[in-house]
């Protein structure tokens, strides 16, 4: 759905996005769920939604599940609170001073609930002399109170916007948090956005009465307008012919496997821009082109050099918020700039 900063094919589903912000913004709380094959723009759609509200004083929060978390509990709720607090996951104590500047706590009750909460979060130190923890469902209050103070601060200064990316593979706790602040907060200007694999939208509460948007492929003119603008040309439609049919044929409106596609044929040499014009050399060999996204996945990590694989393996298991220093070292000892440069 990318072509430079333009989206393409997507202004229904974009407005059915609109209206369940203005609904939050009208103080109805309430849920936007995104769903749809791998590649079809899920994220880039919610990422163009919040480029449009970019002056609405509406307030984005992102969380990305992975899918090696998907029984670690409260993983996706880390990564908020975190954000909001400026506090690194896996911190090593808890600062109560900026606790309290930031959230204005009501007695020191709450603080002491609030900090226990997110030091179990986050696996961090509370900085509290009391080395007595609470066990069960007491750890569960806790971690919903310290999760309602941070929405309630959030939202007393404006509209936010939750996402939650990969719903799939979202923790059950997590979502068990996430229904209790709809709840909660059913009566203020908040949304939680979801995006999910369509084949795998998991049973939760939270989705019942949700906005959903089923996002399917682009039609044969969308995909067009795709590759042209990511070309960045639009008056050469005769010249690409052979290419732009092998594209559409392939890639069936998936808007990754079109922008893939195009970057694989000119990898190959057979796309080639010679004084401002895109030259087509040869027919592209078919034979030798990738039928899914998945194949062209494999076929562009088949062209790295071997250390860039090694990387690619070591942070596929790591993770994307793994510290260029930290992967450079569990990848072999690979020199730092070139690990920076690779990434």
């Amino acid at each position: 759905v990318v072509g430079g900063e333009r989206i393409v094919g997507r202004a229904a589903e974009l407005e059915r996005l609109d209206q369940a912000l203005a609904a939050a913004c009208a103080g109805h709380g309430t849920t936007a769920l995104i769903a749809g094959p791998a590649g079809i723009g899920k994220t880039r759609l919610l990422t163009e939604c919040q480029r449009r509200t970019g002056h609405s004083g509406t307030r984005w929060l992102w969380a990305r599940c992975l899918e090696y978390e998907h029984h670690v509990p409260y993983a996706p709720v880390a990564q908020l609170l975190g954000e909001v607090l400026g506090l690194a996951q896996e911190a090593k104590s808890i600062d109560r001073e900026h606790l309290s500047a930031r959230l204005g706590f009501a007695d020191r009750e709450q603080e002491s609930a609030v900090v226990m909460g997110l030091s179990f979060v986050l696996r961090a130190e509370s900085g509290s002399a009391d080395t007595s923890r609470p066990e069960g469902e007491q750890v569960q209050k806790c971690i919903y109170q310290a999760a309602e103070s941070v929405i309630s601060a959030l939202l007393s200064e404006g509209p936010l916007a939750i996402v939650i990316d990969d719903l799939q593979w979202c923790d059950r706790a997590s979502l068990d948090l996430f229904s209790h602040i709809l709840r909660r907060f059913s009566s203020s200007k908040l949304v939680l956005c979801a995006s999910c694999r369509s084949h795998a939208v998991p049973q939760w509460e939270g989705l019942e009465d949700a906005h959903k948007t089923k996002l399917k492929g682009l039609s044969e003119k969308d995909s067009e307008r795709l590759v042209f603008s990511i070309l960045d040309r639009a008056d050469e439609y005769e010249a690409l012919s052979t290419c732009r049919r092998v594209i559409l044929d392939r890639c069936e409106g998936n808007p990754l496997f079109v922008e893939e596609m195009v970057k694989l044929l000119m990898d190959k040499g057979l796309l080639l821009r010679e004084e401002g014009l895109w030259r087509i050399c040869g027919p592209p060999d078919e034979a030798q082109l990738p039928d899914s996204l998945r194949g062209m996945v494999m076929a562009r990590t088949d062209r790295l050099q071997e250390e860039e694989r090694l990387l690619l393996q070591t942070l596929s298991v790591l993770g994307p918020d793994t510290s260029v220093e930290v992967l450079s070292k569990l990848a072999g000892g690979l020199d730092v700039d070139f690990t920076r440069a690779a990434v």
